[in-house]
Parts: C-alpha cells; sequence; structure tokens
C-alpha cells in the first residue's frame, strides 16, 4: 500500500475480513510476520516462503501483491485526530486532568533540579502530537530533536511510561504503533518500520552510541518537513536504495553525551547541522524517590483537549517557527481553554530552552563549520533526500559547482604537485563502494588540472566577505565572466575538509598563482577597483 500522509510504500497482509493482520516496511518482515502468527482455524494457515529467491516464490508474490492508496498513519492531521489501523486511541475529552496529575506527582517526587527537565519533556511530547501536521502546512518549521542526557536513575523511563504514555493514550505493549521503544533501534530497517507509517511521537529509550551514531541521517530526518531518506536495501530484493518519509517527532533518552555522539556524527562525515536541530536537556545525577512507584499518577489522556485546541487555533499553531515555541503557545491555549494553571509547563520548557541557547552561544563555529553546513544545506535541495554523506555532498559539490557558488580552476604553478595529490585521494577512494563515484570525479578534474577550488564571497556557502576564509586570503576572480571577491584552496585540502574533518586554518595559499579564466585571480590594482 502506498501510505497517502507519509508516501511510504508499506507491506501488509489482510484477512478475511479485511482487518489489518501484519504490517511491515519490508517484504520479508511481513513474512516473517506472517509465519510468526497463531493459527486459529486451519483452513486459513498461511503458508509462507523462506525466502524471496527463488522464481517461483516470486512469480507468485507479483500475482497476489496488488498496490493500493490508503490511510493507515494514526495521528493527528490537520482536521483532527484520525486511527486508521483501529488501534483504540482514546480521543474523549477529559480537559487538561492528566497534565494536572503528571505536574503533581512530578513536582513532589522529582529532586527539584529535574522538575524543569521532566515537565519540559511531557511538553514537548503533547506538542509533538501535532508536529506532523504543522510540517505539512509549515515546511520550514523545526521540529527539533529533544535529547535526554543523564547517567541513569534519574527517572527519565519512569517519566515516560507512567506519565507520558497514558498522556498519549498508548499502550506500552501496542505493536501496531510502537510510540516508547525500549533499547538500542540496531538496523536501519527497523527504524525505518518505525518512522514509515506512523505520526505519533517516537520515544527511544536507553540508545546506544553505535545506535545513535547508525540512524543519524534518519534522526535528522525528524526535524523538517517531510523528512526524506534512502536506505540501501539489496536484501530486500533490490539493488536499490529505498526511499521513506518520516513525520514523526522524535524524543531520545540516552546516557550518551550529545557532544560525545556528535563527535562521532563528524568523524563519520554526517552532517554538524544537528548542533542547531537537537535540544538537550541535560538531567542532574539525581534518583527519583521510591515512593514515586507506589504513588503513580491517575493520567488521562490528553487527545482530546489537544484536538479541541488544535481545531480552534491551527492557523495560530502552525505559524509556530520551532517546537519550543510550539510548546509554549500550545500549553497557554490549553490553559486558556480549560481555565487551568499550566504555567509550570510553560516555564520548564523556556528554562530548558534557556540552557539550550546558552550551549549553542559557547560553541563558535569555524569557517569549516560554516562550509560544511551550509553544503549539506544545499546538496539536500540539489538531491532531494536528507540521507547524505560527507562524499555524496562532496560530489554533488564538485558536478554541480555553480549551484554553490564556487568554480574550479588550473594554477599556474604548481600543476602537478596538485594533480598527484588529487590522484592520490582519488585512488584512495576507489577502494571503498560509497566513494567510487567521488573517486572518478575528481580522477577527471585531476586530469584537466582542475586542482583548485575558488569560493565565491557572500555566496551560499561563504557568509558575507571577510577578509580570509579557510585560511585563504580574500582577492578578486571572475565567475562566469564577472569580477566578485573570492577565496582560493586546493582541492586536496577541500576533500581532507569533508572526508577527514581538519581544522579551520587548512591552508595559507595565495591565489595570485592561478591561471586566468574561470576563477582567476586579478591584480591587486583589480581588487582595488572592484572596491
Amino acid at each position: 500500500m502506498r501510505e497517502t500522509v507519509t508516501g511510504n510504500l508499506v507491506y501488509l497482509a489482510r484477512n478475511r475480513e479485511g482487518e489489518v493482520i501484519a504490517l511491515a516496511s519490508t517484504l520479508e518482515e511481513l513474512l516473517a510476520q506472517l509465519r510468526e502468527l497463531p493459527i486459529e482455524r486451519p483452513e486459513e494457515e498461511y503458508v509462507v516462503p523462506k525466502t524471496l529467491s527463488d522464481p517461483s516464490v516470486q512469480h507468485f508474490l507479483k500475482k497476489v501483491l496488488t498496490v493500493e492508496r490508503g490511510e493507515l498513519a494514526p495521528g493527528f492531521s490537520w482536521d483532527g485526530f484520525v486511527d486508521p489501523l483501529g488501534c483504540g486511541f482514546d480521543v474523549t475529552d477529559y480537559g487538561v486532568e492528566g497534565l494536572l496529575a503528571a505536574k503533581e506527582w512530578v513536582e513532589k517526587h522529582y529532586p527539584s533540579l529535574n522538575v524543569p527537565a521532566a515537565l519540559a519533556n511531557i511538553a514537548f511530547a503533547v506538542a509533538k502530537l501535532v508536529t506532523p501536521a504543522v510540517r505539512q502546512k509549515n515546511p520550514t518549521f523545526s521540529d527539533l530533536v529533544v535529547w535526554n542526557y543523564g547517567r541513569g536513575g534519574e527517572g527519565k523511563s519512569t517519566l515516560f511510561v507512567h506519565a507520558v504514555l497514558p498522556l498519549l493514550s498508548c499502550n506500552l505493549n501496542e505493536e501496531k504503533v510502537i510510540v516508547f521503544m525500549r533499547g538500542a533501534v540496531e538496523t536501519s530497517a527497523q527504524m525505518a518500520f518505525l518512522i514509515s507509517v506512523n505520526r505519533m511521537p517516537l520515544i527511544l529509550d536507553e540508545q546506544t552510541l553505535k545506535a545513535l551514531e547508525r540512524n543519524a541521517d534518519i534522526i535528522i530526518s525528524a526535524v523538517v518537513g517531510l523528512g526524506t531518506f534512502k536506505i540501501h536495501a539489496p536484501r530486500y530484493g533490490l539493488q536499490r536504495e529505498v526511499r521513506f518519509r518520516n513525520l514523526r517527532g522524535l524524543i531520545v533518552a540516552t546516557n550518551v553525551e550529545y557532544q560525545r555522539w556528535l563527535s562521532r556524527v563528524k568523524a563519520s562525515a554526517s552532517d554538524i547541522a544537528f548542533t542547531r536541530r537537537v535540544l538537550q536537556i541535560a538531567w542532574e545525577n539525581a534518583a527519583v524517590s521510591e515512593k514515586a512507584f507506589k504513588d503513580l499518577p491517575k493520567v488521562k489522556p490528553v487527545l482530546g483537549a489537544v484536538q479541541k485546541v488544535w481545531l480552534k487555533y491551527r492557523e495560530e499553531l502552525a505559524r509556530t517557527g520551532d517546537l519550543i515555541e510550539l510548546a509554549v503557545l500550545l500549553f497557554q491555549r490549553l490553559s486558556e481553554e480549560y481555565n487551568a494553571d499550566l504555567s509550570a509547563y510553560v516555564n520548564a520548557v523556556r528554562t530548558v530552552a534557556e540552557s539550550w541557547e546558552e550551549l549553542k552561544r559557547t560553541a563558535k563555529a569555524t569557517d569549516a563549520d560554516i562550509l560544511r553546513e551550509r553544503a549539506y544545506e544545499i546538496a539536500r535541495q540539489e538531491l532531494g533526500t536528507t540521507n547524505l554523506t560527507a562524499a555524496r555532498v562532496l560530489e554533488s559539490l564538485l558536478a554541480n559547482p555553480h549551484a554553490y557558488g564556487l568554480s574550479l580552476s588550473k594554477p599556474k604553478k604548481n600543476v602537478r604537485e596538485e594533480v598527484e595529490k588529487v590522484e592520490s585521494i582519488a585512488q584512495e577512494l576507489t577502494a571503498r563502494v560509497e566513494t567510487k563515484n567521488l573517486s572518478e570525479l575528481l580522477s577527471v578534474l585531476a586530469a584537466k588540472g582542475q586542482v583548485f577550488v575558488v569560493f565565491k564571497a557572500s555566496s551560499r556557502l561563504v557568509p558575507g566577505v571577510p577578509k580570509e576564509f579557510l585560511g585563504a586570503p580574500k582577492s578578486v576572480y571572475c565567475f562566469n565572466g564577472v569580477k566578485a571577491h573570492g577565496y582560493a584552496i586546493p582541492l586536496s585540502k577541500l576533500v581532507e575538509l569533508f572526508l577527514t574533518l581538519p581544522e579551520e586554518n587548512l591552508v595559507d595559499f595565495s591565489p595570485a598563482s592561478l591561471e586566468a579564466g574561470s576563477g582567476s585571480a586579478e591584480s591587486e590594482k583589480g581588487e582595488k577597483e572592484a572596491k
């Protein structure tokens, strides 16, 4: 079935009554589910093959498989809450009783230092109910990934299980709609299933560093617009990538420090834009009270109340810029609609947001950071996917330089030396499948002698007109026949910047030795005239 909301292709099986009995993102997983189904009536026993490689099996499947369109994704649409799979979500309007009960329980049993973190998580989880609808209406909305870091024992899992899930009317053991997943997501196929037919928030608890690193691109797809990513899937009988779209708001709980994960993600050549798209909430290493488990809150679902406020204020809510702004406005409207004091939630959201803003201010971006982040953003637009590696971004940049605001040039001096460096890098990259195309492109550029890259000032990659960029001094170059300020660095250094992430000051190179033409350096007199 082609899911109408996400656009994802989903495999499903129905019984004679038309009920969905198995649902998966791949055919292999669907067949595995069918093999495990209990046989209630002998005449309906499912004969499921062990492999898809048998030609007779493939011929049979082509005959019985049909493609249809329909809505499977439960959650909030523009017109309210929908439950196509019949999971039994409770949309009764209980007002904000559940939110008040959860707040009282948190304030009573959590250490005071962790109360803002706990209440903010509740607020963000409730706000993430409507972020899929907001993202469809407002493509620039930033549905920040909420990253909860703590050493353990702070009560993060306890909060999700006993406060958040009841508020979302979710059953911990519900298999059709997995909202809370404890333990690492081990495979990209598993992650693809989690996000492919769902609009409810996804809470990933107790995530390991390896799992978080492996799913970095999928995590970032949960932030802006209709997040798209691809998974290479030869084991599904396909020799190509399979595209998935992601609308789920994401909350992560882990004992992995955000900066540690970010450094690993950068080292493996993923996008550094996570810095501004992941809201880190650091929990103090203080345990939740033991009495909390004997005094569990009686939390009623909040879906009905959110639906009422959403339908009344959706135009206003959809105009918010990010998750923080949305959560504050949503809770203010809930407070007004039900004449209840929810200011503790609003204050908690603002508290963790202020800490996050301070963290962002202290993290100074280098020229290299700016270049990589902007290059990834342009590549997303050019390639139409969020599933990017440094090699793919660099390949796109070099294959279509004008789209990025740069040019490739042949230097007048030391050509052989730079060509040999590029050829050496190309040879190294040939051995890896994921960099083979980049290797071939570098070899072509080396053969042409185009082994210097000139960045145009005030372009899509370079903010403003700094005196230096990436250690290269400002000079005047010719871009498509028009003189403009720019900065030149060796191509070999650009490759190293993306694939090995060296420091910002990569090279101190004077562009005066570049060959005239596209990206050529003009004289000092020319520079003064340009000014």
